[in-house]
């Protein structure tokens, strides 16, 4: 009794400060040596007081990956490497679909913040078309936007600025 007790304080203190997912507080207190009985009990009471909801979990962390920039790509690995099951990534990426359109800006958005990086890098010297890929595709690739938007942004930015470049490579 004394064990479930302080299992439950402990998530309890877990809890304070940020949300996690079943499997993530199942790892926690496994890693504290309480036993399977004592945490199946806690995370099902835990559950019943809405305390422990990976679909919701799930809808907060996609709204605030969004929100700072990141692409779905990454965050869905995100969602899987934290535990959440593939069909709640899914069904919770859905109800928050963002517009293409959303994406293609937040993309468009951190591009240019890079480009003008990488301008400075090479200060009045003509860019070396492939570098630039490189860099700017390979960062916006990190971040999770699919190929599809940075082949777009870099066909859009191209034309605008194509006496800058030196595509001879």
């Amino acid at each position: 009794m004394e064990k479930d007790r302080q299992a439950l304080n402990y998530t309890f203190f877990l809890l304070k400060y940020r949300d996690y997912t079943e499997k993530e507080l199942t790892a926690k207190l496994k890693q504290k040596k309480y036993n399977s009985d004592i945490i199946d009990k806690i995370l099902k009471k835990l559950k019943e007081f809405g305390l422990v909801d990976d679909k919701k979990f799930t809808l907060n962390w996609i709204s605030k990956r969004l929100a700072s920039g990141r692409g779905l790509h990454l965050i869905k690995r995100e969602l899987y490497e934290k535990g959440v099951k593939e069909e709640t990534i899914q069904e919770c990426v859905e109800e928050m679909k963002q517009n293409p359109e959303d994406e293609m800006l937040s993309a468009r958005k951190i591009f240019d913040k890079k480009i003008e990086r990488v301008k400075g890098e090479f200060k009045g010297k003509r860019l070396p078309l492939d570098k630039i890929y490189r860099s700017v595709g390979g960062y916006l690739a990190r971040r999770g936007y699919p190929v599809s938007t940075i082949n777009k942004i870099f066909k859009e930015w191209n034309s605008g600025y194509s006496s800058l470049i030196d595509s001879d490579f």
